[in-house]
């Protein structure tokens, strides 16, 4: 192999590893700022900001740009699914025309052009590779074993060692944290390297096929091969299976039961052994919903979720020719959701779901096809298969893909990269053939040039706009740190003065012109502060940046009520309802303490 392969090899399998250890938080809120230690040690420990993604990912395809060449004719079936997650990044732009908040748009169109770009450099590595294929899979399920024992060790120990940090904060700073927060820190659900514990859970299903697979295969190296097969499977569910259920996560146990019924209705095995798997599964959701409905934490947030995507089919029909724009779900949810809460979701936790309503008509059949096509083609490999169904690896893996692909359209999976790159990366691992066998392919160079151009646009636009993000978020995340109370002592706090704010305001609106959270954030200090005429000014260039955001209009309320004008209080008021009608701190005047 030549020295730039290797490199280029080298940079996806290490970039494979990071995404699932550094890139498992959410993309998509743009008020919301990771963590920017100053120190190296940290770094090791922390997730890395979802913004930095598409920058990584824009790197690793340029070098295998530089070391391979696309080669549709060896691979044309992982040619097509890697060409399928480019054209749905490229689809993001259609989310940018109708979108009335450009911070979304600066974060969805890297977003997935770094998902198509990681696609890309997975397809061009294993159509000059093939051999590496069960390797790249290798490297994936133990970097997901590593996810799975960092669980176990939260689970273990880390939740402790976070509350008794958290219970220390707040005796040392005399400030009680926020309550959904402490909820989480002392709530016992693993979330592992992911921000979110149903992320996880995702992340699961797609390996746990695998884990029966290998465990099932390593059974037959030890006598008796039954005595193997109990102590690898046994040793299996411990190190994956037990993890996943310490997720809870609702969703992910019920797509876990779909997958085993589907594997049922797949595989040629007697009629009563059929029946009899569905029946146990039957009786087991019966006995889950029981459970849930009277120990566990009920349906409220299935019902949530079912109305986000009733909700989203009607901001689509709506809008179907160009959807109403990346973030818009968050401001057109507001006004239509059908029961009485203030959460006002990013995301209608459905992929589908997601594209339809944002990007309309185009951006949902582009992602119907990046979910289905991989999905058909692998079954029709394997019905062609002379392998048993039971024995053949590309079952495990085309299960494992159902699973997750289920599972996104319950949850936020499209907004994680660790997630869409590995859902991306089982799939090219699904339809390459480790020996190709050549197939003619009519105007072959134009499809390869077409190929080169487009990941050329996926590898410098998605870098560039990457770079762009991490280095305006870090700025942002300057100007939070400075202008709220948070993790501070009441002194420490108003010993900041406005002119430090400004500044680090001036330098963030430098680098994101178009964001209206910084104005927001130094608003909120100068209120705070009690300089009324300033935050009034700062709320309206908030309000000019993003007009339907209702809670710049209550905030704007609030300051004409300390400054006694009534009327235009009135009037904000009256918006931030029209806006967020079924929010209850909407409901009544705001008045000062």
């Amino acid at each position: 192999m030549k020295i730039l392969e290797k490199i280029a090899i080298a940079a996806v399998l290490t970039f494979t590893v990071l995404l699932p250890l550094k890139f498992g938080s959410l993309v998509g809120i743009p008020e919301a700022t990771a963590l920017f230690p100053e120190d190296f040690s940290s770094w090791l420990i922390i997730l890395w900001p979802a913004s930095a993604f598409p920058m990584f990912s824009g790197i690793v395809l340029a070098l295998a740009l530089a070391a391979f060449r696309p080669k549709p004719e060896q691979q044309f079936k992982a040619f097509i699914t890697a060409g399928l997650w480019m054209v749905l990044g490229l689809a993001g732009y259609l989310g940018a025309i109708n979108a009335s908040t450009r911070d979304f748009v600066e974060i969805q169109i890297p977003h997935g052009l770094g998902i198509g770009a990681y696609a890309a450099s997975i397809y061009l590595m294993l159509s000059n590779r093939p051999e590496w294929r069960r390797r790249l899979l290798y490297v994936m399920f133990v970097t997901a074993l590593l996810v799975a024992l960092l669980g176990w060790e939260q689970r273990l120990a880390g939740f402790e060692d976070t509350r008794r940090f958290t219970e220390q904060q707040e005796l040392e700073t005399g400030l009680a944290m926020h309550g959904d927060l402490k909820a989480r820190i002392f709530d016992d659900r693993i979330y592992s390297t992911f921000a979110s514990c149903n992320n996880l859970g995702g992340f699961f299903l797609l390996m746990l096929p695998l884990v029966f697979y290998f465990a099932w295969q390593a059974g037959k190296r030890i006598e008796p091969q039954w005595g193997g097969r109990i102590v690898f499977l046994t040793l299996g569910g411990l190190f994956m299976l037990a993890p996943f259920f310490m997720t809870k996560s609702r969703a992910a146990f019920a797509c876990l039961i779909a997958i085993c019924i589907l594997y049922v209705l797949l595989s040629p095995v007697k009629k009563w052994v059929r029946w009899g798997i569905i029946g146990a599964a039957a009786v087991v959701v019966t006995a889950g919903a029981i459970y849930i409905n009277l120990a566990g934490r009920g349906f409220m947030s299935m019902e949530v979720r079912v109305d986000y995507q009733w909700s989203s089919l009607q901001i689509f029909l709506q809008n179907p020719f160009l959807g109403t724009g990346w973030g818009d779900f968050f401001h057109d949810y507001m006004q239509i959701k059908s029961y009485q809460h203030n959460e006002a979701p990013h995301d209608p936790h459905c992929m589908i779901a997601g594209y339809f309503s944002q990007c309309g008509i185009l951006g949902g059949l582009a992602c119907l096809a990046v979910l289905l096509y991989p999905l058909w083609a692998g079954w029709r490999a394997l019905s062609r298969s002379p392998q048993t169904f039971f024995a053949d690896l590309n079952t495990w893996i085309l299960l494992g893909i159902a699973g997750l692909t289920m599972h996104s359209q319950l949850d936020t999976n499209m907004q994680v990269p660790a997630l869409m790159c590995y859902l991306a990366g089982f799939q090219i691992i699904l339809l390459t053939d480790e020996t190709p066998v050549p197939r003619p392919l009519k105007y072959r160079h134009y499809v390869q040039a077409g190929f080169i151009l487009a990941a050329l646009w996926m590898a410098l636009a998605g870098g560039w706009l990457g770079y762009r993000q991490v280095t305006g978020e870090k700025a942002f995340s300057v100007l939070s740190d400075l202008a709220t109370p948070m993790g501070k002592k009441p002194e420490e706090y108003y010993r900041i003065t406005p002119a430090q704010v400004n500044m680090a305001l001036n330098k963030t609106i430098e680098l994101r012109p178009y964001s209206p959270f910084p104005w927001q954030i130094a608003a909120d200090f100068m209120f705070a502060r009690g300089q009324f005429d300033v935050a009034e000014q700062y709320y309206l260039k908030a309000l000019a940046l993003s007009p339907l955001r209702a809670s710049f209009h209550h905030r704007l309320h609030r300051v004409y009520r300390m400054t006694g004008q009534e009327a235009k209080a009135a009037e904000y008021l009256k918006n931030a309802r029209e806006l967020f009608p079924v929010n209850e701190d909407y409901k009544e005047p705001w008045s000062p303490k």
